[in-house]
């Protein structure tokens, strides 16, 4: 198979997509670009650069398409990822393009990565080349193959598998290669297995396949649910596995563990006077069922099967003072039962700018805070949960706009 790096020397490449990304940026059509860019792979080209324009998961610069950068894995993952996993030589499964496999070329003495797919076999080998590391073995084909399985001899195996681009629901069958024959295969070669799995995926389909593992991880990038892995210590036999589950919060590296002593929450049906302030959860906890791990008091308020912790201001305590990473805290100000109600609750706390949160759509979430805030002329800004009610109030950390 030729490829780009077959086509084009690194000198040409780099001036190439800086003359496409150029035209991207002043809105010339995709007809112009091809027509004033060099024909052979054009697409490919056009995927680079545009590719380019829309990344920030990497500081790396380095070559990847359109559908890489959509499964591709954040600098900040591939680096916790790589530390956890440091070891003498790591055999990663489903390399991709490599920013991995870069992460982990830091970290290990040696890295056997593997990838079915030619055309990203060829990006990732160009990709460690820019950056001058040697200490990656790269072998194409599958990796439940015998001939390579037999090529692979390390301490530690990380599986990336495959997922459809387009899924309604993840589940464990549309996975490639299939998890259950990897942890068979590699059980005898590898000390520690560590896979990927899609963290919206549901807790039973795990159960469901039989998967003993040591450790069910979580991570969030700044609150947001980002990645879940389980962890298979092979030197420990089924009947041994903790089967321990963690949320990790980064950047901060906090974790929460399935072992940590019990917080019990009371679930409330309402938000009240009573309280004076309320607490966005980070999404790994909430995805790792850990939230009475939370060293705080306070109540459950759940809407739409997301969860928020309520609190009174006796129940503020030093894990929020500096705020929790794993708690975005806002200073509960008034309700309101309508619109109208909202509108002169927010003229009479000053307040200029509202952020909305909860059950709203895209579509209509400029057009109904437009409407807000042509009543507005305080100086302030407002965070508007829309639950049942309208909830008023101020953030405690400067948060970006939706």
């Amino acid at each position: 198979m030729k490829t780009i790096f077959d086509t084009y020397t690194d000198s040409e490449l780099k001036e190439i997509l800086q003359k496409i990304v150029s035209f991207i940026r002043n809105g010339r059509t995709l007809e112009f670009i091809k027509k004033n860019a060099p024909k052979a792979q054009i697409n490919e080209l056009i995927s680079i650069a545009k590719a380019q324009i829309k990344n920030t998961k990497t500081t790396h610069q380095i070559y990847f398409s359109e559908e890489d950068l959509q499964f591709a894995t954040p600098d900040m993952i591939a680096e916790y990822r790589a530390k956890k996993l440091k070891t003498d030589t790591i055999i990663e499964l489903g390399c991709g393009i490599g920013l991995q496999t870069i992460a982990f070329a830091k970290e290990c003495k040696k890295v056997i990565a593997i990838d079915i797919d030619k055309r990203k076999i060829a990006y990732a080998k160009k990709n460690i080349s820019l950056l001058g590391i040697s200490n990656v073995t790269f072998i194409y084909g599958d990796a439940l193959d015998e001939h390579i399985i037999k090529q692979c001899k390390g301490d530690k195996v990380f599986l990336d598998p495959e997922r459809k681009q387009t899924e309604k629901e993840r589940t464990l069958a549309t996975i490639t290669p299939n998890i259950q024959k990897i942890i068979a295969a590699y059980k005898e070669i590898a000390s520690e297995i560590c896979i990927e799995l899609p963290p919206q995926i549901q807790e039973d389909m795990i159960t469901q396949e039989k998967i003993a593992f040591d450790e069910k991880e979580y991570i969030s990038i700044n609150g947001k649910i980002n990645r879940l892995h389980i962890y298979i210590d092979n030197k420990r036999d089924k009947k041994e596995k903790k089967e321990l589950i963690t949320a990790v919060s980064l950047p901060s590296q906090m974790k929460l563990s399935s072992e940590d002593t019990l917080f019990k929450k009371k679930i409330v049906s309402a938000i009240t006077k009573e309280y004076s302030f309320l607490a966005e959860i980070d999404e790994a906890v909430q995805k790792a069922s850990l939230i009475d791990t939370l060293p705080v008091e306070g109540d459950l308020f759940i809407w739409k099967n997301k969860q928020f912790l309520i609190l009174r201001k006796k129940e503020i305590n030093p894990f929020l003072q500096p705020q929790s990473p794993f708690l975005k805290l806002h200073l509960f100000i008034d309700t309101a039962k309508n619109k109208e109600e909202l509108i002169l609750k927010l003229q009479k706390q000053d307040i200029g700018k509202i952020l909305i949160r909860g059950s709203i759509s895209n579509e209509e979430y400029w057009p109904f805070r437009k409407s807000i805030e042509q009543n507005l002329k305080g100086n302030k800004t407002a965070e508007v949960f829309i639950f049942s009610d309208y909830v008023i109030t101020i953030p405690l950390k400067e948060d970006k706009e939706n």
